[in-house]
């Protein structure tokens, strides 16, 4: 019986193509045998599910659009109906490569390589239990191999010259990058020109170049030894000086390196202008600049004010009558005087004028009001350039 229904008899095998899912099958006996307990008996009931048929089907994929030789491409498989553990075999023109695996990974792939996968599939009802892949033709293109060369515009130079650094590429395609490495530290941008002027002796400069080109590796560049020469020195101490009474200074300067050449300019008020300590008398305040050069022509320069002196010579008169001319009483403009106090008093010893201030001076006054016609003593105390205490006493003539 099919779900209840008769559908055939007196055979212990029913055979039928007419089932649907979910029907129940039954078989009822009907005994002849004289001593049977029971004329009549059935069965369990079996139910019915019904599976569809189903083609199982595969399709492969690569990871790289473009496919380098000797650079690794793994391949994909894309089941379906193959059950719920499949095995695949993959074959590259033909021939049996890599694992069970639903991926593939080659580097030796060449162009015109077939790629393909069998699936075998576990399905209870497949139509077939094993399939193939359409195949994938491989366009594999030739690895480039780029070079770069770099050159510099000095090799054996001063310190804190600027050093520029050209790369030259081949087969770097139209957008090549760059990295310079200084010691094998990243340096400057992506450029192909790297420009240092903070290069010491014993650097090594090179680049990495990375090509645009696809299929194409990096490459790095041969190294440059750099080897850089000390600046020399050359200072002052003091870097101000005075001539005493117009006799001249010698100037000498404080110099390291391996100096070999002296220049000082301008010339005038010098005895010399090569040689390394000369003797200055000039006419006005001048700032002298020497110019120092080393055996490897390294140079560098430094400066010094020469002041010409003049005595300290005090006048004996003034006028204070307001013409501009002689009007005030002071030491004279030019005079290299370090003053402590100057002190001005009348006959009767008071104190009419007092200052601190080399710059200023009496213009004959006392409490605001004109002071008389006379004699006046002064004192004077402070020290030259060179640091001698000097304390002067005089008497000046205020004219009137």
């Amino acid at each position: 019986q099919v779900n209840g229904a008769d559908v055939g008899r007196n055979s212990p095998v029913f055979i039928s193509s007419a089932l649907s899912n979910g029907s129940k099958v039954q078989c009822i006996v009907t005994g002849n045998a004289p001593c049977a307990s029971a004329p009549i008996d059935s069965s369990n009931i079996v139910g019915i599910t019904i599976i569809n048929l189903d083609t199982p089907a595969i399709a492969i994929s690569d990871s790289d659009s473009v496919i380098c030789a000797g650079f690794p491409v793994t391949f994909s498989a894309h089941s379906s109906n193959a059950g719920a553990v499949p095995s695949y075999q993959w074959l590259v023109n033909g021939t049996a490569a890599g694992s069970d695996s639903s991926s593939f990974t080659s580097s030796t792939l060449n162009n015109g390589d077939l790629v393909s996968c069998i699936l075998t599939s576990n399905a209870a009802c497949a139509t077939v239990h094993t399939v193939t892949s359409d195949p994938l033709k491989m366009d594999v293109s030739p690895t480039i191999m780029p070079t770069v060369s770099i050159s510099a515009s000095a090799n054996n130079m001063c310190s804190g010259i600027p050093v520029v650094f050209t790369a030259t590429p081949t087969n770097g395609g139209n957008a090549p990058a760059f990295q310079w490495l200084v010691n094998g530290i990243g340096s400057g941008g992506d450029s192909a020109i790297f420009t240092s002027s903070a290069l010491r002796d014993g650097d090594i400069v090179y680049c990495i170049m990375a090509s645009s080109l696809a299929c194409a590796t990096a490459d790095s560049s041969t190294t440059v030894h750099m080897v850089v020469y000390p600046l020399p020195l050359v200072a002052f101490n003091p870097d101000t000086v005075y001539t005493p009474n117009n006799n001249g200074v010698q100037l000498t300067p404080i110099t390291t390196g391996a100096i070999t050449q002296y220049q000082w300019s301008p010339a005038p008020g010098l005895s010399g202008t090569n040689i390394e300590t000369p003797v200055a008398n000039p006419v006005d305040e001048t700032t002298y600049q020497l110019l120092v050069t080393t055996d490897h022509g390294c140079t560098v320069t430094g400066k010094v004010t020469v002041i010409a002196g003049r005595p300290l010579e005090i006048p004996s008169a003034f006028t204070p009558n307001g013409d501009g001319h002689n009007d005030v009483f002071r030491i004279p403009l030019g005079v290299q005087f370090n003053l402590e106090e100057l002190d001005i008093f009348n006959r009767w010893g008071t104190r009419v004028f007092t200052s601190r201030d080399i710059r200023l001076g009496w213009d004959g006054t006392y409490h605001g009001a004109a002071a008389d016609a006379g004699t006046y003593v002064y004192m004077i105390s402070g020290k030259t350039p060179e640091g001698k205490s000097v304390f002067l006493k005089g008497t000046v003539v205020l004219i009137r």
